[in-house]
């Protein structure tokens, strides 16, 4: 959160400074400077940097001209589609507000898949992200006014311009449109260029969608996915290395008894082994008394028993205590000092973390003493020895950095098909938010002029009067920005209350 912080002040003060300057300068009217500006079409605002263009117009002419039939089709079906997704956005954005207020206060909310979230840097979005995020929106918005200036040609709006913003970190695109000739137009015209921008971003997110589902297809005569995690990087502090540790072109198969195919298997095996106790070990009478080493005094150190003598320790073992003595009647001390990796490969199985009862006959369940955020974890790899880890395994989490993809050949780097997966997810995922919340009823969205041009479509022939229909349309975006702003806001403000 304070890299976040850090980089989001530093976003701000080249902001403000750039916006000091610029104000400056046209006070001291400087020709230079407003001839600058002019040339290269900047326009400067508080936390908006917009360049203008002209140089993308007769690409988005001749788009707008080739086969006027199939566009027709193309944007009135695009009308029809975005029309029909208008309740289906306000549904989950009511949805949305009422699962976050029915949810407050609660430890561990429940993760609803349809519904709206506001997603900010540093706070619910990784840092590491940010950059998948950044080029994404630059995309989908891309995509988003390419389909308003294709159907504003198609209907005969003339575009003055194309240009690109920097709002705050973000970047994003924009289109200049005649917007009297398109006030002019007929309902359903106007319609078919204002849906068109959602209408993009829902095919968008479509593709995107389906290539994700193919990649482990197209990329299989390269890479293999489904087998086990790639690693790809460590920190040089991770204490996951070592000279038994991992190393960086590991294929990890499990973590404990948790198979990891994939990498959100890798990341739900680890908050796994954070949030349960580490299991137990199914090992035989006959092990624990040829190779236990426990001092005579057992202490107690942080809540756990330390039943392994300073020398022990240093020879890599560790104390277990015994949860389970069911295996027969042979009796066995409650603790052992025992070598760990010796163990784990003795071990017949894993004892249950709630219920250790589940070691065969003539087996006793072990389970290794250590304090509450420490675990043992057991890291199987396709090559090599497991590598044990004693410590929190969020560290591994935080330092080792995993994709899907597991190179065939080492002439293939696996991070191109993992890097083109996630930029695929955020375009499906961005694409399909904006196309959700544009749709909305909200100012500033392009569902503020489609309620406008609904209000004339259906209200034309019984409310006569211009002004009338426009305070409606006003009144019904006003209510959908404040129901918008209180869905995305909340569940920021309940975290901080609760």
């Amino acid at each position: 959160m304070g890299d976040a912080v850090t980089m989001l002040c530093i976003a701000l003060f080249i902001h403000c400074a750039i916006l000091f300057f610029n104000v400056v300068f046209k006070s001291c009217c400087l020709y230079p400077y407003f001839k600058f500006l002019k040339k290269s079409g900047i326009e400067i605002s508080f936390l908006t940097i917009k360049c203008s263009t002209t140089i993308f117009n007769r690409p988005l002419q001749k788009w707008g001209i080739w086969r006027p039939r199939f566009l027709k089709l193309w944007f009135t079906a695009g009308t029809y589609v975005s029309l029909l997704l208008l309740p289906i956005s306000l549904t989950l954005l009511i949805r949305s507000l009422i699962l976050t207020i029915s949810q407050r206060g609660t430890s561990e909310p429940t993760t609803d898949a349809a519904s709206l979230e506001l997603v900010i840097p540093g706070y619910n979005l990784p840092l590491s992200d940010l950059g998948y995020y950044s080029i994404s929106m630059l995309l989908c918005t891309v995509v988003h006014e390419i389909g308003h200036a294709v159907a504003a040609v198609r209907e005969d709006v003339h575009i003055y311009g194309t240009g690109f913003l920097l709002v705050f970190i973000f970047p994003a695109a924009c289109v200049n449109l005649d917007s009297d000739r398109l006030g002019s137009l007929p309902p359903m015209r106007r319609l078919r260029i204002l849906c068109a921008g959602v209408w993009h971003n829902l095919l968008l997110a479509v593709y995107a969608a389906i290539i994700v589902f193919s990649l482990p297809i197209l990329t299989q005569p390269f890479y293999t996915t489904g087998e086990g995690v790639y690693v790809m990087s460590i920190s040089p502090d991770s204490p996951a290395t070592g000279p038994s540790g991992l190393l960086e072109g590991d294929v990890v198969t499990s973590i404990n008894q948790c198979s990891v195919a994939r990498k959100s298997a890798w990341k739900k095996c680890i908050a796994d082994a954070h949030r349960y106790p580490t299991p137990g070990y199914c090992i035989s009478a006959e092990f624990v008394r040829e190779n236990d080493e426990s001092a005579p005094d057992h202490p107690t150190v942080e809540g756990a028993v330390a039943c392994c003598p300073p020398q022990a320790c240093k020879e890599g073992r560790l104390c277990f205590q015994l949860v389970d003595d069911s295996g027969g009647p042979v009796a066995l001390p409650e603790y052992s000092c025992l070598l760990a990796r010796k163990l784990v490969k003795e071990n017949i199985g894993y004892c249950a973390n709630q219920s250790p009862n589940y070691c065969s006959s003539q087996l006793h369940c072990l389970r290794p003493s250590v304090v509450n955020n420490t675990k043992l974890l057991a890291i199987n790899r396709v090559k090599g020895e497991v590598v044990l880890f004693l410590g929190n395994p969020t560290e591994i989490y935080s330092t080792v950095q995993v994709v899907d993809y597991v190179p065939k050949w080492n002439i293939y780097d696996p991070y191109i098909p993992q890097f083109l997966e996630n930029l695929l997810k955020y375009v499906c995922m961005m694409s399909s938010g904006l196309a959700v919340v544009n749709v909305l009823p909200a100012f500033f969205f392009d569902g503020q002029y489609i309620a406008s041009t609904l209000c004339d479509l259906f209200l034309g022939s019984r409310v006569k009067d211009n002004s009338k229909r426009l305070a409606i349309s006003l009144c019904t975006s006003f209510c959908g920005t404040v129901l918008l702003l209180t869905a995305l806001i909340t569940p920021i403000v309940l975290q901080y209350i609760y």
